[in-house]
């Protein structure tokens, strides 16, 4: 065993314990479930094990050392082995490899069918997203999309498109190019890839290709857990209230550091056009928000059911399960909104896509207009969607 941390009894004495970089490990053993995997720099690949002597402490062990400490189902087995061939120590990368090991088999059939599944409906969402943002950057361009959005309204021919309907699009395109400085193809390619890079946040619509993506979707239900231990505190005696007001003041923690970032890739999307231009400094800085966003928010899954469960219990069961998650709590994002760690990559996109150097802190005027972004892209995007989909 590398070593342990013990869990504090206050906020302060959490931010000082550090621990690596890591994503959730959705192994099906129960000691396992809130495993994690990270990269030390002294020992490699290593799992974050919480609580798992019951003790409320956090163990760091070597990677290979897992199985000589349970005994791993086969579908644990190749979970465990697929992550630690792709080292996978961030969200997006455990996904990938949870993905493959999925469509392997190893995890069962119903696994199987639903990974398959599951990678169609996302390629169909980031496909028709595509289509929505070049529609949105021809838009912002003020081309003329009025011939185009009636006829795509009314289903394109048989035989593909018409002469008149390919001359209005070449059309709007040339116009978006010109108005744009792009070429013609460098305004798909970076549409493709902002919607790549935008889809795990996605947007506040909850209906057709613009539903909340995975982040999004996790800061929603960390504000809905927020609210309700607010509303527990009122119910609790004295001796409970302590460690639920640690939790709520944490989730308050969490949505404070995530809102400037969502609210500026929300912007991105927005404002497309200075996005399009601005692309070889907004796109680094779009993807390490966005890489941001998942590392805070991912620790967050796990422990979300737990949670629930534990704001549902009788009073007279709460005690423990209270200690048990304040020692769970997740230390990334109690790092991340004391330090006010979602500012800073907010800052830089919004920089970026001025095509300059960061600006100063916003005021209270900005920061309302940036609450209001995510519902001002859904609704904008909401209408071209319709229009193509001939609703």
């Amino acid at each position: 065993m590398v070593g342990s941390w013990r869990v504090g009894g206050i906020v302060g004495s959490m931010l000082r314990r550090r621990e690596p970089r890591s994503a959730a490990v959705p192994f099906q053993h129960e000691v396992l479930r809130l495993a994690r995997a990270a990269e030390d720099e002294r020992h490699g690949l290593v799992a974050i094990l919480r609580d798992f002597a019951g003790n409320f402490a956090r163990y760091l062990v070597p990677w290979s050392d897992v199985p000589k400490m349970v005994r791993l189902g086969p579908g644990d087995a190749a979970l465990h082995d697929a992550v630690e061939e792709a080292q996978a120590v961030t969200p997006a990368a455990m996904m990938a490899v949870v993905q493959k090991v999925a469509l392997s088999g190893a995890l069962g059939p119903a696994a199987k069918a639903g990974a398959r599944a599951a990678e169609q409906a996302e390629g169909k969402r980031e496909r028709d997203l595509h289509a929505v943002l070049i529609f949105h950057a021809l838009r912002a361009s003020r081309a003329d999309l009025g011939g185009l959005l009636a006829a795509t309204a009314r289903g394109a021919p048989a035989a593909g498109l018409d002469a008149t309907l390919r001359r209005d699009a070449q059309a709007a395109v040339r116009t978006a190019a010109a108005a744009l400085g792009l070429r013609r193809s460098e305004i798909y390619d970076r549409t493709a890839a902002l919607t790549h890079g935008v889809l795990p946040v996605g947007f506040a619509a909850a209906e057709g290709p613009i539903a909340r993506g995975w982040l999004r979707t996790l800061q929603h239900e960390v504000t809905g857990l927020h609210r309700h231990m607010r509303d527990r505190l009122a119910e609790v005696p004295t001796d409970l209230a302590t460690d639920l007001r640690v939790a709520a003041e944490i989730s308050q923690m969490t949505l404070a550091a995530t809102a400037p970032m969502f609210g500026a890739v929300d912007r991105a999307v927005l404002d497309i056009g200075a996005t399009m231009r601005n692309w070889d400094k907004a796109q680094p800085t779009l993807a390490g928000t966005v890489d941001t966003l998942s590392s805070v928010l991912d620790e967050w899954a796990g422990l979300i059911p737990e949670a629930r469960a534990t704001l549902r219990a009788p009073i007279g069961e709460m005690g423990p399960r209270l200690r048990r998650l304040r020692a769970l709590l997740p230390p990334g994002a109690i790092a991340a909104g004391a330090s006010g760690l979602g500012a800073a990559p907010a800052k830089a996109l919004v920089g970026a896509l001025a095509g300059g150097a960061p600006g100063g802190a916003a005021d209270g005027a900005g920061r309302r207009r940036d609450d209001a972004l995510g519902a001002t892209v859904a609704e904008q995007l909401g209408t071209i969607w319709r229009a193509l989909d001939g609703g």
